[in-house]
């Protein structure tokens, strides 16, 4: 985001009551869908994606298909044609 502050969305998310903001590891990394990158770079941008729906499943307890969502939404696709629940 461009001329916001670093840590600005999450202070404001911080003002919401009873929002509960997990902070998943290593966060600052890139998730490998940026621009056209996972289209230049797909294998790349798939371990990348691995590692951060690694983090988001682990720091929040996901089940599984949650987790795929989670990537799903990352990468633009509709969750609901992608993940069987």
């Amino acid at each position: 985001m461009e001329n916001v502050p670093p840590g600005a969305p999450r202070t404001l998310l911080r003002r919401v009551p009873d929002l509960r903001l997990i902070e998943l590891p290593d966060s600052d990394l890139c998730c490998g869908s940026a621009g056209v990158y996972n289209i230049l770079e797909p294998e790349m941008a798939e371990r990348l994606l691995d590692g951060a729906g690694r983090a988001f499943g682990e720091a929040t307890e996901a089940e599984p298909q949650l987790v795929d969502v989670f990537r799903a939404r990352v990468v633009g696709r509709d969750p609901t044609t992608d993940v069987a629940v």
